[in-house]
């Protein structure tokens, strides 16, 4: 009860912005871990500066993550006309997995510095319709 009543005063936030991109992904003893230093990257000291300035011209309470994390993971899959060059084509399809294809934010190399939910539905429009014009140019004429 505390507690549903406290979030009926509480507001959530996310803050965007450029950042190192140096962290590493590996599969460890059945488990994903994400590994990376936040100190690498000053953007997250000047979000939290920002908050804090905000916390004191309210004189709100602001409560901060202990680690940052992303709900929009990007890049992974390189773009590239050929397979030495990137993972992708510029449909989306990937080299030599005919058919394959990937629609998602993985295809966005960097960080955008904002949100990029737009960004990234651009992108799986573009694939989808770069498919569906070749799967239309495959269909037997009748």
């Amino acid at each position: 009860r505390f507690i549903r009543n406290r979030l009926k005063h509480t507001a959530f936030t996310a803050s965007y912005g450029d950042e190192a991109q140096d962290g590493t992904v590996t599969w460890r003893r059945g488990k994903l871990k994400l590994t990376y230093n936040p100190d690498n990257s000053p953007i997250y000291e000047r979000i939290r500066n920002t908050w804090r300035k905000v916390s004191q011209l309210t004189g709100r309470k602001i409560y901060f993550l202990n680690k940052p994390f992303t709900i929009h993971t990007l890049g992974g899959c390189c773009v590239g006309e050929q397979a030495d060059r990137g993972l992708i084509n510029g449909e989306g399809e990937i080299h030599d997995q005919a058919g394959l294809y990937v629609a998602d934010g993985s295809a966005v190399p960097d960080s955008l510095g904002g949100p990029p939910t737009l960004t990234i539905a651009a992108w799986a429009e573009h694939v989808g319709e770069s498919l569906l014009a070749r799967l239309e140019a495959k269909r037997p004429v009748s």
